[in-house]
């Protein structure tokens, strides 16, 4: 055989091994990657493990509108009547934060937590209502006025929250709870400045399982304290519609389900 020829067959063998090679490294780093995302993917949180964890969350609140009235009674004419002088509070969009500690036990966890609220108040309406008692008549005045006051509730709640697992990083929990609250006020008329009432409170959120150590999540909450009678005025609660974003470190880093712990 020619040695030209003999030259060329050993650089196209030389050509096929190297692409056979390069082939092989191919389909390795291919199967590598594949299983690196096989195992991510098994690794994914779907249920955390129990233990102590801490909570943080921040966000808006809507106050509701506050309800002041002192109800009287009077005769005129030989006739009776009722008096009932109102102020209605008009807020504004304010604050929210919580925090505290926790303990997952599963499907259920309990949180002891310090919550605030500050809210304000622009505007209001003084309201007039005289009845007459005898027949039901009754007189209705409205007239608005300006308004500048706030109020800041301070709240330690305990609270208790149903984990809905879904097979996926994303949980949903609905829970509430109760404790003292401290209300405390500037710009109202009242011989006090701070008042302590029974607070109270509800929500329903989704939690995303980042990893085995933190949670992340978002939740819609309605907060609310005791209604009161106080320098012979009854007042509504306060109470207040919010949402929040927040997260969870958890102390134990560890997994609930097999898939987690790999």
């Amino acid at each position: 055989m020619p040695t030209s020829k003999r030259l060329r067959l050993h650089c196209s063998a030389l050509n096929a091994a190297s692409l056979g090679r390069a082939g092989l490294a191919l389909l390795a780093g291919f199967s590598f990657a594949s299983a690196s995302a096989a195992r991510a993917a098994d690794a994914a949180p779907t249920e955390q493990g129990t233990g102590f964890y801490a909570t943080l969350g921040l966000g808006a609140s809507e106050a509701e509108e506050v309800h002041a009235n002192k109800k009287s009674n009077f005769i005129y004419n030989n006739q009776q009547y009722e008096f009932n002088p109102s102020l209605i509070l008009h807020p504004s969009p304010g604050f929210s934060a919580e925090a505290g500690l926790g303990y997952d036990f599963g499907l259920v966890r309990t949180e002891l937590t310090y919550l605030y609220n500050n809210t304000s108040f622009n505007d209001s309406t003084r309201q007039t209502y005289v009845r007459n008692t005898s027949n039901n008549n009754s007189i209705v005045f409205d007239r608005k006025i300006k308004f500048n006051g706030s109020a800041d509730s301070n709240s330690l709640l305990l609270s208790a929250y149903l984990d809905i697992p879904t097979g996926s990083r994303f949980v949903p929990y609905i829970g509430g709870g109760i404790g003292p609250s401290q209300v405390n006020v500037s710009g109202f008329p009242r011989k006090q400045d701070s008042y302590n009432l029974l607070g109270y409170q509800a929500k329903l959120g989704v939690s995303y399982l980042a990893s085995c150590s933190t949670d992340l999540f978002v939740e819609g909450t309605y907060k609310g304290t005791s209604a009161s009678n106080l320098d012979n005025v009854d007042y509504s609660g306060m109470n207040n519609w919010g949402a929040k974003l927040g997260a969870r470190l958890r102390f134990a880093n560890r997994c609930a389900s097999s898939s987690l712990a790999k």
